[in-house]
């Protein structure tokens, strides 16, 4: 059984990660996440996070305009469409998992 290193700050008694820890798992190895008082992991994060919910209003306002307009017997632009659709894919590429090589 791995345990995780634990490294005691002698000055304000905090406990901090002293390394990655790893547990082998068939033919790969699981690691660790960064710590979470890693500023770039929480750059990265926020990035990501932000990038979902705009994609996300982009898609629910084409959704409604386009319910909108069919029920006024419009047709939408394809232009709003396109961006519709566009941004459905780019929230499918942000939020599938990538490939390990």
């Amino acid at each position: 059984m791995n345990e995780t290193a634990m490294d005691k700050d002698s000055a304000n008694g905090q406990h901090s990660l002293g390394k990655v820890v790893t547990a082998p798992l068939a033919n790969n190895v699981v690691t660790a996440p960064p710590p979470a008082n890693d500023p770039a992991a929480q750059r990265d994060a926020a990035t990501f996070r932000t990038a979902i919910i705009l994609l996300g209003v982009i898609v629910l306002v084409v959704v409604i305009a386009a319910t909108t307009l069919a029920f006024r017997g419009e047709n939408l632009s394809e232009g709003v469409l396109a961006i519709g659709a566009t941004a459905i894919g780019g929230l499918a590429g942000i939020v599938m998992p990538r490939a390990s090589k």
